[in-house]
């Protein structure tokens, strides 16, 4: 039904993971990592163009079967460096009240507002 599909999220964008990477970057976070589930290739609005940030190294994906929380908690663990996500990771307890966390918004135009959690 239309209704549903109006209610439904729009698709995860290859745009916006591109915006956060950026401002990330205009902010001074260097390196950006960005770690993916590896279903997401197949919910992204642009299937093409997130295969090659795959190609070129900007997106690690993790392997089927796994979590990508796990390697982004040890990512930001071993780097010392801020994870930005907006999961809550209730599930990983102390773990993830270990590292700092930085949520972020997406607003119109890709507008990126990074929020301290």
């Amino acid at each position: 039904p239309l209704a549903e599909y109006l209610a439904s999220p729009p698709p995860p964008s290859v745009a916006n993971l591109l915006a956060l990477r950026d401002q990330l970057l205009k902010r001074g976070y260097f390196p950006v990592l960005l770690i993916a589930d590896a279903n997401l290739r197949y919910h992204v609005d642009n299937r093409a163009a997130y295969m090659a940030l795959l190609e070129r190294g900007m997106v690690h994906e993790v392997p089927g079967g796994t979590s990508a929380d796990v390697s982004l908690l040890a990512s930001a663990r071993s780097h010392a460096a801020p994870l930005v996500t907006n999961d809550q990771m209730t599930s990983w307890g102390e773990a993830a009240r270990r590292v700092e966390r930085i949520a972020f918004d997406i607003g119109p135009g890709g507008r990126v507002t990074l929020l301290p959690v």
